[in-house]
């Protein structure tokens, strides 16, 4: 059960994805603290459940977390009515969970309060819709195919797979769904077993992990399922990637495998045969996961990933950078290319010290990769990027964006193309195959504190923007201030 939920897709494919992976480890172990509840009736189960519950919080992806919460719910229902017949003990056991619950939201309140503080502040609550969860990463049905083979419809390391397209087709590690043949094949034993044997009261507890892990992709199907409507309804409705419901569903394949192992053992009454027949079965499936994931992820040598971009040199202590036109070189060898045999080139990308890269190497950046940001902070970032004129050769800045640049203190910037100005200075410029690297100087770059004796006003965002557009404001010597 460990080997195949630890190897699974939500978690071996999500290397890059480090509190998702987290989140998704203690999953498990809620759902085991509630079930040795069950089986002990010893209350501090419940306390393991709310320590367990509170960490996951803590974390900070809460999507896996109020996932947790509606697969512990479901749970809770059913081994309540299957294990307590009197509803006063009913009750008792459903106050006992909420209460724990409640302890838990408690004990991470500074997690929370912190993140729902963020959230008012931010647009991701405000663009967020079921009809855009629904569609911007849609899990389509011919990824179910990949229960057999996890590169039949294509590898995302060699740009094999569909590209993502809003609407009809999402991305690879998301909604892959392999988790082993083996393990398929051990599912279908338990299934036929649980068929013969109905009256077997372990058999029936299976019965609730069949249901858990259809229940996920029927979620995950999202738009292409009958359970869409769903995504209206809060809490679902707070969260994109339906297909990250596939955790239910890579838990149940945990579970359900490994009964499927012992009842195979179980019915091997020669106990040389037993462990050769265990042993072959543990073997092959260790053999699989090499098999299908060692060579997915890149690889390079730590010699090289510990390496300092040569660009750092040129930059000043406690400066701040930012990095314009690197996604359409990331992208014509992602997209194009994947990464199989590419090392080379993404060890080249190092030097842009994009976000959030470069908090590796202690640089600053003016951009930064969120999940959730402040809505001045996107508006920000927004107003600089889009008024940056990218042509074949060249980067030209407008002066809103010259501006705004100054004024967040980017004394630097990294491009893949040339900038035609005379404030911009070329200080290095970094070749590899085809590709450039350059690194300007802000000559008017603003430091992160200083004084002025002239101000003006605006009321709306828009106002605002059009003073610091203007011809005749200077961010050196004034400000805006903005109108209550």
């Amino acid at each position: 059960a460990g080997l195949t939920y630890a190897f699974s897709p939500i978690l071996v494919l999500r290397l890059h994805h480090y509190n998702l992976m987290q989140s998704a480890a203690i999953f498990p172990l809620i759902i085991w603290s509630l079930n040795s509840f069950f089986n002990t009736k010893k209350v501090l189960y419940f306390g393991i459940f709310t320590f367990l519950l509170s960490q996951q919080i803590f974390i900070g992806f809460q999507q896996l977390t109020i996932y947790s919460l509606i697969a512990s719910f479901l749970f809770l229902i059913y081994k309540t009515l299957a294990t307590f017949k009197k509803k006063g003990t009913q009750f008792k056991v459903g106050a006992i969970f909420f209460g724990s619950v409640t302890l838990a939201v408690l004990i991470s309140s500074i997690q929370l309060n912190s993140t729902l503080t963020l959230l008012k502040e931010s647009s991701r609550i405000q663009i967020q819709n079921p009809q855009k969860i629904l569609n911007d990463f849609p899990f389509n049905p011919s990824n179910l195919l990949t229960l057999f083979d996890p590169f039949i419809l294509g590898s995302a390391n060699n740009a094999t797979y569909p590209k993502w397209n809003p609407g009809y087709w999402g991305i690879f590690w998301e909604n892959n769904t392999y988790f082993g043949l083996l393990q398929l094949i051990l599912i279908f034993v338990v299934a036929i077993a649980i068929i013969r044997h109905k009256k077997s009261l372990f058999n029936r507890n299976l019965l609730f992990f069949y249901f858990l892990g259809i229940l996920g992709i029927l979620l995950a199907l999202g738009k292409f399922g009958p359970l869409h409507p769903l995504f209206s309804i809060p809490p679902i409705s707070f969260f994109r990637v339906p297909s990250r419901f596939l955790i239910f569903t890579f838990l149940s394949a945990a579970i359900l495998s490994s009964a499927g192992l012992e009842f195979l053992k179980n019915r091997l009454k020669n106990r040389y045969t037993k462990f050769v027949i265990v042993s072959l079965i543990l073997t092959f499936s260790t053999i699989d996961v090499f098999r299908v994931w060692y060579r997915y992820p890149l690889t390079a040598e730590v010699k090289d990933l510990r390496e300092t971009p040569q660009f750092i040199k040129e930059i000043s202590p406690d400066s701040r950078i930012a990095t314009f036109g690197q996604t359409n070189e990331w992208n014509s060898i992602f997209f194009e290319k994947g990464w199989v045999g590419q090392e080379e080139n993404y060890l080249f990308f190092k030097n842009l010290m994009d976000q959030n890269l470069n908090l590796i190497y202690g640089i600053n950046n003016t951009f930064s990769y969120a999940a959730v940001s402040p809505r001045r902070t996107t508006y920000i970032e927004s107003l600089i990027k889009q008024n940056v004129a990218e042509n074949e050769n060249t980067l030209a800045f407008s002066k809103l964006s010259e501006n705004l640049l100054d004024l967040t203190s980017t004394k630097y910037v990294i491009t893949t193309k040339t900038v035609e100005s005379d404030r911009w200075k070329l200080i290095d410029k970094i070749n590899n195959n085809k590709t450039t690297f350059y690194l300007y100087l802000n000559s008017k770059s603003l430091p992160r504190a200083f004084a002025v004796n002239k101000y003006q006003t605006g009321k709306t965002l828009d106002q605002i923007v059009e003073i610091l557009n203007s011809d005749n404001f200077d961010p050196s010597k004034e400000i805006v201030l903005e109108e209550p």
